[in-house]
């Protein structure tokens, strides 16, 4: 008998950050909470530094365009383009 309706399934999945993303070349950029942005187009990999009191985070975003990453880049206001387009828009992963 085959199932009616929609199945699905659920994945453990553990990412690890490659070699590639590990050396990415970050810019710095103005903002109250991020202090440094880098993009690699081969992966389309975002990477974000954030300020964390006396400790930095950094986080890695996957599937994120060349455009995204300009228009970040370019924002008047980084932490609130990454508010608003990419902070619930990517999957991500704690890399640092």
């Amino acid at each position: 008998m085959k199932p009616k309706g929609i199945v699905s399934f659920a994945f453990d999945v553990h990412l690890q950050p490659n070699e590639r993303t590990k050396a990415m070349k970050k810019i710095c950029v103005a903002s109250s909470f991020i202090s440094k942005i880098g993009y690699d187009k081969r992966s389309q990999t975002l990477e974000i530094e954030f300020y964390s009191g006396t400790h930095r985070r950094i986080y890695a975003y996957y599937g994120v365009s060349k455009e995204v990453f300009k228009e970040l880049s370019e924002a008047n206001s980084v932490g609130r383009y990454f508010s608003a387009n990419i902070r619930n828009e990517y999957s991500y992963l704690s890399i640092g």
